[in-house]
């Protein structure tokens, strides 16, 4: 691609010389295919260098997280890129004007194309990520140069394929609107959030026509301390830390999913320490799997935490429907539909109250910097 630059530089007509006409003619095709090279290199380390700093909290809190994660997995660090990069851009700026030097001092035309040829090689040299055969590349040896396509910077080539993947990854991270009112469904894993998602996402509440809203289903939380948490679980305390959130906390009371990750009394502690983080937050706590019976013991933990009225367990009344949607707390099951209405009407209400907090604190996106609470930009 680079190369099909050079289609734009014409032979100057007016130099009577040809000695001189070829000259210029070879130093400005060199010029040209530095820039051709160096500009995108130049615009993606600003791109990653800066561009973190002009992402909202959120954004940088994901960012972060992604390539945290892709290093783990045995992944360059980024830093560690783009300083590839960096020398990589140097070297070819360094090749490239030091041929067109030469080429503009060349004592023939003919040695003018002969160092220009020369410098082409050696630039492709620079970007070759492994050592190639040059007759099967099919390029012609030059007497005066040294063992062509035998990379001297093949680490800074392959920079260029490894920030690639570090772009794929951030590629793939969902989307989310940072002014849209957000529900955000919290609990440990396979309590039956996704399931619940489903339910939640026909909603359709707003006073206003244009009133939106969106939902995030999140990974599952453990109870562990924050030092031992994953990427995904700290981008769910991301979420709720730096969004606009309501918090839908599904607890699966059966325990029906296991013990090892997913006990009753784990989960109760999850819920009370993110009660205890983000205690301003709109919150609903969800029972799910109405339709399974508890134990005596799983009620008792239930009406320690306050989630389960004194009443022995049993299908809802309609008294008890209305005292538990005052307390935010309710029973659902998706597969028998049990209170779904209930939750659909609770969740509403939320996005409601969102609406009204957004409109008088006029939120918006931060933007031109990090908040001093949120995590920085990688390290360069």
């Amino acid at each position: 691609r680079a190369l099909r630059s050079l289609k734009s530089v014409k032979v100057d007509k007016t130099m009577k010389n040809v000695r001189n006409q070829q000259r210029k003619f070879a130093a400005t095709q060199l010029d040209t295919l530095m820039k051709a090279l160096t500009v995108p290199l130049t615009q993606l380390l600003q791109c990653y260098q800066y561009g973190f700093r002009s992402l909202h909290p959120f954004e940088q809190t994901v960012a972060n997280l992604t390539i945290t994660a892709l290093t783990k997995r045995q992944h360059p660090p980024l830093p560690a890129i783009l300083e590839r990069l960096q020398r990589l851009r140097a070297e070819t700026c360094r090749v490239a004007k030091d041929h067109a030097k030469r080429a503009n001092t060349a004592a023939t035309a003919n040695e003018a194309k002969d160092i220009f040829d020369a410098g082409v090689t050696a630039l492709r040299r620079l970007y070759v990520d492994e050592d190639v055969d040059p007759a099967q590349d099919g390029v012609a040896a030059s007497s005066t140069d040294e063992p062509l396509l035998r990379n001297p910077l093949l680490d800074e080539a392959r920079a260029l394929a490894d920030l690639l993947v570090v772009h794929q990854d951030l590629k793939r991270v969902p989307v989310l609107e940072l002014r849209r009112p957000t529900v955000v469904l919290v609990g440990a894993p396979n309590v039956g959030k996704s399931s619940l998602k489903a339910t939640t996402g026909s909603v359709r509440g707003g006073r206003h026509a244009s009133a939106r809203y969106q939902v995030m289903d999140t990974p599952g939380l453990l109870n562990r301390p924050d030092d031992k948490r994953n990427e995904m679980e700290r981008l769910t305390f991301a979420s709720l830390a730096q969004l606009p959130t309501a918090v839908l906390f599904v607890v699966d009371p059966t325990e029906l999913a296991g013990k090892r990750l997913s006990s009753l009394v784990d989960q109760l502690h999850v819920r009370r320490q993110l009660r205890a983080r983000f205690p301003k937050r709109p919150w609903i706590d969800v029972l799910s799997k109405s339709d399974v019976a508890l134990t005596e013991a799983q009620q008792r933990l239930l009406r320690d935490a306050g989630l389960l009225p004194a009443a022995p367990d049993g299908p809802s009344s309609e008294t008890e429907t209305q005292t538990a949607a005052a307390s935010a707390v309710l029973r659902v099951s998706v597969r028998t539909g049990d209170q779904l209405d209930a939750l659909r009407r609770a969740v509403r209400q939320q996005l409601l109250e969102l609406e009204d907090v957004l409109r008088r604190s006029d939120f918006r996106p931060a933007a031109g910097g990090a908040s001093p609470s949120s995590p920085p930009p990688p390290s360069l």
